[in-house]
């Protein structure tokens, strides 16, 4: 088991409510248990890797207006899905991979 964090920005276009619901509800179906107590952040315990739960998040966003960023907390991996519309992500955080 791991743990990860997830903060995430669905925009308000389009179906907005089913695209934030499909995200969440992803992501809890794939916990062991979660917190979600603040605003487009979850951090999660889950036996998934960190592929699963990106794939899941694409397959939940529209990858043309929503980003969604997920990071291992055990180790220095993360990815990011979507619309990355500020590139010093990656160097804050070099290790970042982009997910198609």
């Amino acid at each position: 088991m791991s743990i990860y964090w997830v903060s995430f920005r669905i925009d308000h276009t389009g179906n907005y409510q089913y695209r934030y619901d499909a995200l969440v509800e992803g992501i809890r179906g794939l916990a062991a248990r979660f917190w979600e107590e603040t605003t487009s952040f979850i951090v999660l315990e889950t036996a998934a890797s960190i592929d699963t739960l990106a794939a899941d998040a694409l397959s939940a966003i529209d990858p043309n207006n929503d980003v969604v960023l997920v990071r291992n907390m055990d180790s220095k991996s993360a990815r990011v899905i979507g619309l990355v519309e500020d590139d010093d992500i990656y160097v804050l955080m070099p290790y970042l991979k982009y997910v198609e």
